[in-house]
């Protein structure tokens, strides 16, 4: 009998794990949608600066799909992020896509000093913290979004992981995002 109590236990606990992991899938969904409607629908053009100072100007409308990563060197979750985005790139740098990091012109002096110690393999871009909000690039910090051919913003990820130590759900939306975008690998 008690054996029978302790099955029951254990496949009432995995019953409710697999709730709440459906329930948090849901949630993630819901602020996508939430999030996505704040962000600009499509991106036209991308107007900003590299590394070196040269000006850097995208022109999204039938070019390559892209990732773009909005980021901060003061946002722990954007830090937190950079080695998983980092495997990322490596696994699927073969795919027909870019990878952009954008983060404000005001910062570039310390993101430049930054990235001496913490490299990040996506382009680095700037721009001015005004032109990444009023272009609706960026809803809040971390934000990494999904381009087509097209220039439509088909998925995106808003915020990061809040368990630092466990970045399975960022490695999951990114692999999403790439399916979207035509990355198949």
């Amino acid at each position: 009998m008690r054996n029978y109590f302790f099955i029951l236990y254990l496949m009432t606990f995995n019953l409710l794990a697999a709730q709440e992991s459906a329930n948090q899938d849901k949630i993630q969904s819901l602020k996508n949608k939430e999030y996505l409607n704040k962000l600009a629908p499509s991106i036209k053009s991308i107007e900003a600066i590299d590394l070196e100072g040269k000006e850097f100007k995208l022109d999204t409308i039938n070019t390559r799909p892209f990732v773009l990563n909005t980021w901060s060197t003061t946002c722990q979750f954007c830090v937190a992020e950079i080695p998983v985005f980092n495997s990322l790139f490596d696994l699927f740098k073969s795919c027909p896509i870019d990878f952009y990091a954008l983060t404000s012109l005001e910062s570039k002096t310390n993101t430049s000093d930054f990235l001496k110690s913490h490299p990040y393999n996506f382009k680095q871009l700037f721009a001015p913290f005004s032109y990444i909000y009023k272009s609706r690039l960026a809803v809040g910090l971390p934000t990494t979004v999904f381009v087509d051919r097209k220039g439509k913003v088909v998925y995106s990820i808003f915020g990061a992981n809040a368990d630092l130590s466990d970045q399975s759900r960022i490695i999951i939306e990114f692999k999403k995002g790439l399916k979207l975008i035509g990355c198949q690998n």
